[in-house]
């Protein structure tokens, strides 16, 4: 089979297709991944203040606002803790944020929409997390 590229209109073989996505393949495969939001803050006292807040108003405002008021973490706090969609690895789409493997491990069990009961050890700080969503592995073939 010949390809065209229409800006040039060369033909392009299946060799260069093959080379492209052997080259190219986080593009045509990914893992499961797990969106998660969390809060970050400074003692486990402050993350079961929030848990019980968040018990009384669940709702996605009242974590937004929260986490803009109270969350250390300056990378996300703007963005409701958002951390996006983590790679069983830890990595985000935004290269300086990495997820750490106890939040990984904490929203594992959970359903998605579900908050965590508990608050995380993360490092020297303590985290509120929700498992909002998750999105299937990816594996487009050639």
């Amino acid at each position: 089979m010949v390809w065209l590229c229409s800006s040039l209109g060369a033909p392009i073989t299946d060799q260069e297709v093959a080379d492209y996505y052997k080259a190219n393949a986080d593009k045509f495969h990914a893992p499961v991944r797990v969106a998660v939001w969390r809060i970050l803050v400074a003692t486990k006292e402050d993350a079961d203040k929030v848990i019980a807040e968040m018990k009384k108003d669940g709702s996605v405002k009242h974590w937004n606002d929260i986490a803009r008021e109270r969350s250390l973490d300056k990378a996300t706090n703007m963005r409701g803790g958002n951390l996006g969609y983590v790679d069983p690895d830890g990595k985000t789409a935004d290269p300086a944020i990495v997820v750490d493997k106890a939040v990984l491990e904490a929203v594992a069990p959970l359903k998605d929409g579900e908050p965590a009961a508990q608050p995380v050890k993360e490092g020297e700080k303590w985290a509120v997390v929700w498992r909002r969503q998750t999105m299937a592995a990816v594996d487009r073939s050639l």
